[in-house]
């Protein structure tokens, strides 16, 4: 209640929103990538070889899948706020947006798990190793955003 209402004419990319969605689209794409280059890496073999066993395949493209569907669906958390941090707003104050974030995980994990799904999607469990290394990455995101946001708070204060 203490800030400005948003004009009403004001776009939803006004005040920063172009480069936190370019940035952030930029920054889940290349995190995405690297997960499934990973998937191949783990199992010491590249995207470039030509002998690649399906399960390998289908271990990077389940690897890049979860952090694609992670990424944005932790960064939701970010972007709620171009200014405020998770913390400021409240993590918990959007119980609809938690909702969708666990129901999105939860359908994730469903598609891995249930074997119509798997073979439909062509994706594959992932081991513990794949798992940490896929929420990490989830995490990277929100992450980058909160600092950059910090940052431009401690900046704001000194000028």
């Amino acid at each position: 209640m203490k800030e400005h209402p948003r004009k009403p004419k004001e776009s939803f990319f006004a005040g920063g929103g172009v480069l936190q969605a370019l940035g952030g689209g930029l920054m889940i794409g290349g995190l995405t990538i690297f997960a499934f280059w990973y998937g191949y890496y783990e199992h010491e073999a590249s995207p470039f070889d030509k002998n690649v066993s399906p399960d390998i395949v289908e271990y990077a493209r389940t690897m890049a899948f979860m952090v694609l569907v992670a990424c944005q669906l932790f960064y939701s958390l970010a972007v709620r706020n171009s200014k405020k941090s998770i913390f400021q707003i409240g993590l918990l104050s959007n119980k609809y947006l938690i909702g969708a974030i666990v129901l999105g995980l939860l359908l994730q994990l469903l598609i891995i798990t249930i074997p119509p799904m798997q073979e439909a999607f062509k994706l594959r469990m992932l081991d513990a190793k794949g798992w940490m290394v896929a929420i990490l990455l989830g995490l990277v995101p929100l992450i980058v955003n909160e600092s950059i946001k910090r940052f431009l708070r401690f900046r704001a204060r000194k000028s």
